[in-house]
């Protein structure tokens, strides 16, 4: 063969080889997804880690809280406690990342009706525990008088909850695009109705792991029935914040949304990329047992958003993110904040699946060109020098 025909046939190979490399990329292949994920973590984690904002605390049912006080659920009056400790020391809004969606069975009315219903038989207290008979009407009166936000948690695939009569909080709107595509739940589990009703805002914790397992990113907006819902971090900020609407609105990079004078990044359907921290608990930690017997000061609040969580392994909220394998989900929501606040949200720009499909066509159709004309070894020089450039362009 001569060196006319040889390059003719090296640039075939070569396009033939471009083109199956581009197929799943277009395809958005499963395998190439995985991939294209440990890329994303690799390069993600590349990123410096800023100092977290004061602006967040977190009060976290640990295991130590959960040795001193009790088990789980403590009873209401207990955590009405919390809650008023923590709003008594000026926190400008607080996050409380669990749902309550059954009266609590250890208020003394309920263990009437339950003596009642079981044996046969009425109980009586004396005067002076009348008015502490009904334990959630104690945490009503306390979630009213806070800037409490509660969570609720929506279901998808299933109309399971969608009977309940939920005062969840829809957010404003003052703009939409048309193209929004959030996701849309057919169901909800939330708080019992005395303690939606007693807050002005609620927001939810769902999680939205990739396929892989991995959280990457958390839906911050939801459809349900004919309203657009908020997530608790997002809920949390604008009522400390003050902020009643957001504005929606197509830019040069994809959907954006205004939230006060910060700018989040959204996917069209309503999810937003964070920067995980590499280290759990570099965000200002409270134990929240050490909050109910005072040795906290309520003072350490004054001004901050506080989220109410736990890290405890058996309450089951811990997720995997791309710098650790157990990552408290009330550390998301902080996450989220000082996310906003530090400018640190990822982005993905619509025309980057474009720009991946061109560079890789241009990166294949060189090397072709290079392979034709070129003996191996020097092309073996070009090879990794273009893989860098295209790595340090990612």
């Amino acid at each position: 063969m001569n060196d006319a025909g040889r390059r003719r046939l090296l640039f075939a190979v070569g396009l033939a080889i471009t083109l199956a490399v581009l197929y799943p990329v277009v395809a958005e292949d499963n395998l190439l997804s995985k991939v294209d994920y440990r890329v994303y973590d690799i390069l993600s984690g590349m990123i410096p880690d800023k100092a977290p904002s004061d602006l967040t605390a977190i009060v976290d049912v640990d295991d130590a809280s959960l040795q001193s006080v009790g088990q789980w659920p403590w009873p209401r009056y207990k955590t009405a406690e919390l809650l008023k400790n923590i709003a008594s020391g000026g926190a400008a809004a607080v996050g409380v990342d669990m749902v309550f969606s059954e009266e609590d069975r250890t208020s003394l009315k309920n263990i009437q009706k339950t003596f009642k219903s079981d044996f046969g038989r009425d109980l009586s207290f004396s005067s002076n525990v009348r008015g502490l008979t009904d334990n959630d009407g104690y945490m009503a009166s306390v979630l009213a008088s806070g800037p409490f936000v509660l969570s609720d948690f929506f279901m998808f695939g299933s109309s399971l909850g969608s009977e309940n009569k939920c005062s969840v909080k829809p957010m404003k709107i003052l703009s939409f695009t048309g193209k929004e595509n959030f996701y849309t739940a057919q169901g909800v589990l939330c708080n019992i109705d005395m303690f939606n009703s007693s807050v002005k805002s609620t927001g939810f914790f769902n999680a939205l792991p990739d396929e892989d397992g991995i959280m990457r990113r958390i839906p911050l907006l939801l459809n349900y029935q004919n309203g657009v819902y908020p997530n608790l971090a997002l809920a949390t900020y604008m009522r400390g914040a003050g902020i009643d609407g957001v504005y929606l609105r197509d830019s040069r990079n994809g959907l954006e949304m205004t939230v006060g004078k910060s700018r989040v990044p959204l996917s069209y359907d309503g999810t937003v990329l964070l920067k995980f921290h590499r280290h759990s608990g570099d965000y200002c930690y409270y134990s929240a047992a050490d909050v109910l017997s005072g040795r906290v000061d309520p003072s350490v609040f004054k001004g901050r958003l506080v989220f109410i969580g736990s890290s405890a392994a058996g309450m089951n909220d811990l997720h995997s993110t791309p710098t650790q394998a157990y990552y408290p989900g009330v550390e998301i929501h902080a996450t989220f904040v000082d996310n906003m606040i530090n400018g640190d949200l990822i982005t993905v720009p619509k025309w980057a699946k474009t720009a991946n499909v061109l560079s890789i066509l241009l990166f294949g159709l060189l090397l072709s060109y290079i392979s034709g004309k070129t003996r191996s070894l020097p092309l073996l020089a070009v090879v990794p020098v273009m893989l860098a450039i295209i790595l340090t362009g990612s």
